[in-house]
């Protein structure tokens, strides 16, 4: 039982009937208590909070606590209201910590309430005020829109006979139509905006189905976003199954179909109004525009043609052939420069090898030479046979180059074509590395008593640097220069296709815009629009203005 500050002082039992001795201590066990996370115990806490404010009803700090779990725990936003407003308005003084949590309250509340308009939850003030504001520029162009669209059908509702009709009431009719497209571009612009960033807010999916019925024409786009609103609504509201739940659920969809199909009724009529007068209305010049469409169709098939052949031609002709096969020469020349470094080194090898008395690894390093240049002479018969150009050709052929063989006790010089050299210094290089353990390991370098295979040694080290290597160079830079012109010829045959699609598109340019000149007054959406309502029936007219 509550007593009085009277009661209690002369009743001795009083403070061992406190459940609590101080507001501390209730806070402190009611926090321990939360802090166990066991919704089971919820209802035991309001009790805990009840008997303490009933036992300490001074306590500002255990009002304040009670306060925010019925906010944050108990989710008793109404109750929690309440309580702040009789706070405030009670005549207790605060302290300026207590000043500012009731300030945070304030605040939390409001942006909780901001967050359920967003469909966001709680919210910082800057977003709320952002969207209100897009929400009010969005409404302005929504009812600009739709003033626009009245005004424009009150002019061609007040008009007498076509034949009479006046200058300044088309330039009237062109006001208001243009009046009604920037608004409706402004609204729509905003509208999209706010749903991007605020897709979830109730309010704004009603206010966007609003504008996509009335004054976008768009009933399905309506109605989908009538739905997600409606979703939503019975989402936050914690909507179950219960029987009253569904009937108005089922009332909800009667209503909506009611009210869809009054609005389809209207559109189908005033559709199949216009499908039996469209041909009236400017049909000269929808079949120029369609001639124009067709000329351009075709205009294009040719220019895609013409791309597609001189892409296809450069690719499966230039690229395919000429350019790999260049790409390829230049690739081995260098492959045989460093087969010849590669050889010579591993015949010094060999030396070494029968020199420091290795001799189960001479054989391994002859075979390995030998596989080697059976390759060298593969691939060199690979090229010959697919030589790209007449210089290269007269290069494989022409007996100009000149190198020093081996000939008795001496010296002569003999002048190869690049064929013929690369197959013969293939065939020393094999030869050299057949040589025996005592052909090897003497150090009698004079020609005329020498085993063929310590002359084909010598010939290596005579020519491999000074002639040889020189040779496999010149190879390479041919095939390059091979590589260069046939970059030009690709170059000059994009430019050619390049110019061909420029003519092209010229030519399209000039159809379409002499097309134009002669069509474009009467392609203008205005022209268009002021054509249709001034052509319509005055009863028909009528309906449509509301």
């Amino acid at each position: 039982v509550k007593r009085s500050v009277r009661e209690a002082f002369f009743d001795s039992t009083w403070e061992t009937r406190k459940a609590f001795r101080s507001p501390t201590r209730c806070m402190s066990t009611t926090r321990v208590l939360l802090y166990s996370r066991e919704e089971e115990n919820l209802p035991f806490l309001a009790y805990l909070m009840k008997r303490g404010l009933r036992e300490h009803p001074e306590s500002n700090d255990l009002l304040m606590f009670h306060i925010i779990l019925l906010r944050m725990v108990f989710v008793e936003n109404s109750e929690a209201a309440a309580q702040e407003k009789m706070l405030k308005l009670s005549n207790r003084p605060f302290s300026f910590p207590q000043s500012y949590l009731l300030y945070a309250l304030d605040r939390k509340s409001k942006q909780m309430s901001g967050g359920e308009k967003t469909g966001k939850g709680a919210v910082s003030a800057i977003n709320l005020m952002e969207f209100d504001a897009g929400m009010e520029k969005a409404r302005k162009g929504h009812a600009a829109a739709l003033n626009g669209m009245r005004q424009f059908w009150r002019v061609v509702k007040k008009r007498s006979k076509f034949s009479a009709k006046s200058s300044h009431q088309v330039e009237d009719m062109l006001m208001h139509l243009s009046r009604y497209d920037r608004n409706k571009e402004i609204a729509l612009k905003e509208y999209n905006w706010l749903l991007e960033k605020y897709p979830t807010s109730v309010a704004l999916l009603h206010s966007y189905a609003g504008f996509c019925d009335h004054v976008l024409n768009d009933y399905k786009e309506a109605e989908t976003r009538r739905k997600q609103a409606l979703s939503l609504e019975n989402d936050a509201a914690g909507m179950g199954s219960s029987k009253e739940t569904e009937e108005a659920e089922l009332e909800n969809v009667a209503n909506r179909s009611a009210a869809t199909s009054e609005s389809e009724s209207s559109r189908n009529t005033m559709r199949r109004f216009l499908d039996g007068m469209k041909h009236t209305i400017m049909g000269t010049q929808v079949a120029e525009v369609k001639r124009l469409h067709d000329r351009v169709k075709i205009a294009l098939l040719v220019m895609v043609a013409l791309a597609t052949g001189g892409y296809v031609f450069v690719s499966l002709f230039l690229f395919e052939d000429v350019a790999r096969t260049n790409l390829r020469g230049v690739e081995v020349s260098g492959l045989f420069r460093a087969a010849g470094i590669t050889g010579t080194f591993s015949l010094r090898t060999q030396h070494l090898q029968a020199l420091m008395g290795e001799h189960d690894k001479v054989p391994k390093t002859a075979a390995a030479i030998q596989n080697a240049y059976k390759n060298v002479l593969r691939q060199h018969w690979n090229n010959y046979d697919n030589i790209p150009s007449p210089t290269l050709e007269n290069f494989y052929s022409s007996p100009n180059i000149e190198v020093s063989v081996p000939l008795g006790g001496g010296w002569t010089t003999q002048k190869f074509s690049y064929w013929t050299l690369v197959n013969d210094f293939a065939r020393r290089m094999q030869e050299a590395s057949r040589g025996t353990i005592d052909s090897i390991v003497s150090s009698d370098y004079t020609l005329l008593n020498q085993p063929e295979s310590k002359r084909s040694y010598i010939f290596v080290l005579e020519n491999i640097f000074r002639k040889i290597l020189p040779v496999f160079e010149d190879v390479a830079d041919l095939y390059g220069a091979e590589v260069v012109a046939f970059g030009k010829l690709a170059a000059i045959l994009v430019l050619i296709n390049t110019c061909l699609n420029a003519f092209v598109v010229i030519c399209l340019s000039v159809l379409v815009m002499r097309e134009i000149i002669f069509n474009i007054q009467n392609l203008q959406y205005a022209y268009v629009v002021c054509c249709f309502a001034i052509s319509m029936p005055r009863t028909f007219s009528n309906k449509i203005f509301i």
